[in-house]
C-alpha cells in the first residue's frame, strides 16, 4: 500500500484501534491462549495488523445510536467480531496459498498448515465464547454463511462454470464472505446501545462488501498488470480465481483461451496471452466505475442515518478512507463518490 493506514485514519479512531489491539493482545491472547511464544508472536502479529473494520463499525454506530456504555466494558464483543474476521483470513490463505498478509509472513507458512488450521479454529471459539449469549446464535450463522462464501467460490472454479449468472454468483459469494459480517458488526453496534439498527442496515451492508471486495479484486489485477516482470505471483492470478476484473475481462473480449485459462488447475505459470488480453481489454477503469456507483448507493443510505459526529466519522471511514486501504496501489482509480452523508 502507498501510505500506511495511520495517515488515513482520524486520530480519535487511531486512538480507539490501538487500545481495541492492546485488549486483544493482553486480556484475550495473553491470557487464554497457552501457546508456545514463537506461534503466540504470530498470531498476536496476524490479530494486531488489520484494518479493524467491523469493530470500528459497531463502535462507531454505538456511539452514534447513544451507547451509555463505556468503551472499557464494549472491548470483549468488538474482539469477538475481529477474532471471528481473522480466523477466516487464516483459512483464506491457506486456501490462496497466500505467502504474506499485512506484510508479515502468513502463519501456515512460518509454522505449518497444521498449526495453522489450528490457530485458526483456536481464535475462532475465542471470538464466539466473547460474544453476548443474545447475539451468539446469531453470530454462528454468519461464520456458516463466511464458509458458505468460500466453498461457494471453490466450487465455481472446481466446477469450471461460465454462465450469465456469473456477476449474480460474484455478489452472493460477496455478500457471504465479507457482506454478511459486517451487517452483523452493524447489529453489534445497536446491541450495545441497546437500540434497534439504523434504517436499511442490510442494504448498507451488502453495498459496502461488494464494493470492498471489488476493491481487493481491483488491488491484485492493479499490481498484476503494473509489475515489470509478466509471471509474479499475486494470488488471485495464480490461483484463476474469478475476480472481477477477470469476468468482465472475460465478458469483453469473450475469449475461449481465457475461459480455458480460468477454468484450468491453479499455477504459477501464467500464459502471456492471457496478460496481452488483459492489456488490451483492461477493465480497470469499469470496475472503478462499478465501485463507484456502489459506493453512492451506500451514501445514500448513510444520508438517512443519524445525523451526528459520529456518522460523519463512519461516513468518511465506509466511502473514502477503507475503499483506499482495500484498494492499495489502486487507490487512484478510485475518486470519492458522494460527500453528501460526511458533511455535519
Amino acid at each position: 500500500m502507498p501510505k500506511t493506514q495511520t495517515s488515513y485514519v482520524p486520530l480519535t479512531i487511531c486512538r480507539f484501534q490501538r487500545r481495541l489491539r492492546n485488549y486483544m493482545v493482553t486480556n484475550i491472547l495473553g491470557r487464554h491462549c497457552h501457546l508456545p511464544s514463537s506461534i503466540l508472536h504470530a498470531v498476536r502479529q496476524q490479530v494486531t495488523r488489520g484494518k479493524l473494520v467491523r469493530p470500528t463499525t459497531s463502535f462507531l454506530v454505538a456511539k452514534m445510536l447513544g451507547t451509555t456504555k463505556r468503551e472499557k466494558t464494549m472491548m470483549p464483543c468488538l474482539a469477538a467480531l475481529e477474532l471471528v474476521h481473522r480466523s477466516t483470513l487464516i483459512h483464506d490463505d491457506i486456501a490462496d496459498r497466500a505467502e504474506e498478509r499485512n506484510g508479515i509472513p502468513c502463519i501456515h507458512v512460518t509454522h505449518g498448515l497444521a498449526t495453522a488450521l489450528y490457530v485458526a479454529n483456536l481464535i475462532q471459539n475465542l471470538g464466539i465464547s466473547l460474544c453476548p449469549s443474545s447475539m451468539r446464535d446469531s453470530l454462528n450463522d454468519v461464520i456458516l454463511d463466511l464458509y458458505r462464501g468460500q466453498l461457494g467460490e471453490s466450487i465455481v472454479h472446481a466446477e469450471g462454470i461460465f454462465r450469465e449468472r456469473m456477476f449474480h454468483d460474484y455478489e452472493n459469494i460477496a455478500w457471504l464472505k465479507s457482506g454478511n459480517l459486517g451487517e452483523f458488526a452493524i447489529l453489534m453496534g445497536a446491541y450495545l446501545a441497546d437500540d434497534t439498527p439504523p434504517r436499511n442496515s442490510h442494504q448498507l451492508a451488502r453495498s459496502l462488501g461488494l464494493a470492498y471486495q471489488m476493491c481487493n479484486d481491483l488491488e491484485e489485477f492493479h499490481r498484476w498488470l503494473s509489475c515489470n516482470d509478466p509471471q509474479i505471483v499475486i494470488p488471485d492470478v495464480r490461483n484463476r480465481t474469478r475476480t472481477l476484473p477477470m469476468l468482465l475481462l472475460w465478458q469483453t473480449c469473450r475469449s475461449n483461451f481465457l475461459k480455458k485459462y480460468l477454468a484450468s488447475r491453479p499455477g504459477d505459470s501464467i500464459p502471456r496471452n492471457v496478460r496481452l488480453l488483459a492489456t488490451q481489454h483492461d477493465p480497470r477503469s469499469k470496475v472503478a466505475s462499478m465501485i463507484r456507483k456502489i459506493l453512492e448507493e451506500a451514501s445514500n443510505v448513510l444520508a438517512l442515518w443519524p445525523d451526528n459526529t459520529y456518522r460523519v466519522r463512519f461516513s468518511r471511514l465506509a466511502l473514502r478512507v477503507w475503499p483506499q486501504l482495500y484498494a492499495g496501489a489502486a487507490g487512484d482509480l478510485i475518486s470519492v463518490a458522494s460527500k453528501r452523508s460526511a458533511k455535519p
